[in-house]
């Protein structure tokens, strides 16, 4: 039964309830003015509802693009758990973890970070949900094709689930490989 059945079935209960005799005893410029409200009413309900319509349609664009601003970031978006456990991944985080988003939830986040860092990452992501401050860690992890990569995490518990945190996986790699081109530069300047 739909919601508009539902109102009218509601609506026959409650006329059934007024007896005929009360109908009867009604003046004609009495039905007029019960007649004139329920059009009134009848208007207010129509604009009512267009205004739902309009509020849902600019509800759902607004979903649209949130979703669309998560998914095709050029920067990897991840929710995971106080365990570690990815509850959603972007395209870009997933491509980071050579996967596709839908196989990475229910994953550890872990299990694509190098043994020794591991230790580390735990100890940041307890630090995020302890601090409720943004904190920051750099990981290397190893993606499923076997590549190491160098990550920047930037973590934070979500305002609207606080079982979650909010992680930014940034590709640090070529800045880690310029650094290290730097200080050989400078260490073979100072032979």
């Amino acid at each position: 039964m739909t919601d508009k059945e539902m109102l009218r079935e509601k609506a026959l209960k409650v006329l059934e309830e007024i007896s005929i005799k009360q109908v009867e005893e009604l003046s004609l410029q009495d039905f007029k003015e019960i007649l004139k409200e329920l059009r009134v009413h009848q208007l207010e309900l129509e604009i009512q509802n267009e205004e739902l319509r309009t509020s849902r349609n600019q509800t759902e664009i607004s979903q649209k693009n949130y979703q669309d601003l998560f998914d095709y970031a050029p920067i990897g978006y991840f929710r995971i758990d106080k365990e570690g456990v990815i509850v959603k991944a972007n395209i870009f985080g997933a491509k980071l973890l050579a996967s596709v988003p839908e196989k990475l939830s229910a994953r550890r986040f872990q299990n694509y970070i190098s043994d020794e860092y591991k230790d580390k990452f735990h100890s940041f992501l307890r630090k995020v949900f302890i601090s409720q401050n943004k904190e920051s860690l750099e990981i290397i992890i190893n993606n499923r094709n076997g590549e190491k990569i160098d990550l920047l995490l930037q973590g934070i518990v979500s305002h609207y689930n606080f079982g979650e945190c909010l992680l930014i996986a940034s590709d640090i790699s070529q800045q880690k490989k310029n650094q290290d081109l730097m200080r050989v530069s400078l260490h073979s300047r100072q032979v």
